[in-house]
This record gives structure tokens, sequence and C-alpha cells, in this order.
């Protein structure tokens, strides 16, 4: 919740045993398609760091009305910019086809909205995604 007015804040970790599910490291080689290079895009393995992409405004304003100003909080910035840039070469380097889109976290976003009717009609990993990831 947003801003944080506590005085004092603590972090809870879970470890949860479980089985591990890997996935395709790399889209199919038919990533050519439309549909083949956003469905892999929306994959178990692609999707925490395309949300990182999806909501970059978001997590920024958290990272600022979370903490006070503070050289803490502008590494914590730079992290996430560093972090997005990386996830954005990533999938330049992965699915070609989409270098355009890749070319800035502005640019990706535009392009994911874009695609959101198609998008729903994917579904990867025996989910379907809606409206709600936009």
């Amino acid at each position: 919740v947003l801003p944080s007015t506590a005085a004092r804040r603590y972090c809870v970790t879970f470890w949860i045993r479980g089985a591990v599910r890997t996935y395709s490291s790399t889209p199919s080689r038919s990533a050519d398609s439309e549909n083949a290079k956003w469905s892999w895009l929306l994959s178990r393995e692609a999707r925490p760091h395309v949300a990182k992409l999806a909501f970059s405004t978001e997590w920024r304003d958290s990272l600022q009305q979370s903490h006070p100003p503070s050289a803490a909080r502008d590494a914590a910035v730079r992290t996430l910019n560093n972090e997005q840039e990386l996830i954005l070469r990533n999938i330049r380097r992965r699915i070609p086809s989409l270098s355009e889109e890749c070319a800035s976290v502005e640019t990706f976003q535009s392009a994911l909205h874009a695609e959101r009717h198609n998008l729903q009609h994917l579904d990867t990993a025996t989910e379907s995604y809606s409206d709600a990831w936009f």
C-alpha cells in the first residue's frame, strides 16, 4: 500500500517446498509468427520480467513513494532501470523480430498495449490471460 507511513518496516520471506517445473528458455523456432513471439513473453518463465516492463511506471512510483529521498532509494531506482534495460536486451536477443518494439520501455509498453486483444486469445502453459495484465 502506497505511500507507507510506518515508522518501522518489516520484510517477511516465505520458502515453499515443491516440485520444480522447468520451461523452455527460448521461444520456439516459429517465433517469427506474431502469436508465437508474444506467447513466449507471457510464458511463466518470461512473465515476471515482462511485468517489470509492463508496470514500469507503477514500479518506479512504488519505490519513490515507499522510501524517503536518499542515496539508497536512488540506487533502487537505478537498479530497476538497469534491470529493465537488461530484460529488453535479452528479449531482443531471444526474439530478434521484437527488436523495434524493445527499443525502450516506452515502446515495449506501447506494443504490449497494442497487442492486448490478440494476447487475450493466447494460451501458454495452460493459462489464459485477460485485460488484467494491461
